[in-house]
């Protein structure tokens, strides 16, 4: 919740722009440009997003930069894939790793999966992502910029929307969390109602 408020207000009030060079946990929310090579061979979809209310899977690839450092890339997201057990990725690992591409974005942070029940990080298939975990994105030779990756505004494929969405105030996030408590509060209720009914 805290992220996400955050995120809200950097980008209601204009966000700073880092250098590439500048990219890490101190330059999380300012606004980027880098420029470096997709190696698309390493994407993988990200499942089950939410996206204006609305399921979606997103695209992340690894870049690699002129400074022989690599980031990961969210590239946007597409509508949820008819088999989402074993999903067809090959479009998005399609592009030539030896052109240069330059994209725009917002640096996010990874989050943190603390707790002994967090569960697995990928479904069957090890490219298809259950939650956003850095340790599950394929990793080479090159050195990572850690906890960190780009949120990019600059569409790289033609069936990936590429944008920022600000995140829901907090006063949408209290309304759904009431809404459900209510729900949760109400079953238990229902339920010995129709006992009694069953009963009598």
């Amino acid at each position: 919740m805290k992220e996400k408020e955050e995120l809200l207000t950097s980008l209601q009030q204009g966000s700073k722009t880092a250098l590439a060079t500048e990219i890490s946990e101190d330059t999380i929310f300012q606004k980027t440009e880098v420029t470096g090579k997709f190696d698309y061979t390493r994407s993988v979809f990200l499942a089950n997003q939410m996206q204006d209310e609305a399921p979606v899977w997103r695209v992340l690839t690894p870049m690699v930069m002129s400074d022989n450092q690599e980031i990961v890339v969210d590239r946007g997201w597409l509508t949820s894939p008819q088999n989402r057990l074993n999903p067809d990725i090959s479009a998005y690992r399609e592009g030539s790793s030896e052109k240069e591409t330059t994209i725009k974005g917002v640096i996010r942070k990874f989050p943190e999966n603390k707790g002994l029940f967090k569960g697995a990080d990928t479904n069957v298939e090890p490219y298809v992502l259950l939650r956003m975990s850095e340790e599950a994105i394929p990793t080479s030779t090159v050195n990572r910029n850690k906890n960190v990756y780009i949120q990019a505004t600059t569409a790289t494929h033609p069936n990936l929307k590429a944008e920022i969405s600000l995140p829901l105030p907090p006063s949408r996030h209290k309304m759904y969390r009431n809404t459900w408590l209510a729900m949760a509060l109400l079953l238990p209720l229902l339920s010995v109602g129709l006992l009694r009914r069953k009963s009598a």
